[in-house]
């Protein structure tokens, strides 16, 4: 069992020291997390009301499903090719690092491909601005549910794909 040794609070950082009982395992990483995500919102100030909770909800659901539909989309890319692995892992995995800053910091292509292409801005970006009262912008608001419209296409280049599916026979 790890134990937490010391903690030190920065202006812009914690440092959680960890004493080990055995030295082969790792920090327990989700109470790290979860101690760290506490201290941080408490540190907000966010005036909660009904509307902010519905939009934490909603932008969940929407984060859910664009994952959803970027799998979509690669499953009917797998219908065209053999080896779809590395697409799937370039929007996966490389938008959830995009998802950790700010879309603004991106230059103009970056920011319409993940506003309009992969929605990942509609989830995260716009509704946190209105969250963190950072924007009155009521589209803000509603813009998680804009990634309804997002698996229009995503299910139609599935159906695309099924139609038009060849087994290579093994």
């Amino acid at each position: 069992k790890n134990v937490i040794n010391k903690i030190i609070l920065y202006d812009d950082k914690i440092e959680i020291y960890y004493n080990y009982v055995n030295s082969k395992e790792r920090p327990d990483e989700k109470n790290h997390q979860a101690f760290l995500f506490y201290e941080e919102f408490i540190n907000l100030n966010i005036e909660f009301t009904i509307y902010k909770i519905i939009l934490l909800i909603m932008m969940l659901l929407a984060s859910i499903i664009v994952f959803f539909g970027i799998f979509v989309l690669m499953a009917s890319y797998c219908f065209i090719t053999v080896q779809g692995l590395e697409v799937k892992n370039l929007f996966t995995d490389g938008g959830k690092h995009i998802a950790q800053y700010p879309i603004g910091i991106f230059n103009k292509s970056f920011i319409f491909i993940f506003t309009f292409i992969i929605p990942y801005a509609f989830v995260n970006y716009y509704p946190l601005l209105y969250f963190l009262d950072k924007s009155n912008n009521i589209f803000y608001y509603f813009s998680p549910l804009l990634i309804i419209i997002y698996l229009i296409p995503c299910i139609l280049s599935f159906k695309l794909g099924l139609k038009r599916y060849n087994s290579t026979g093994s």
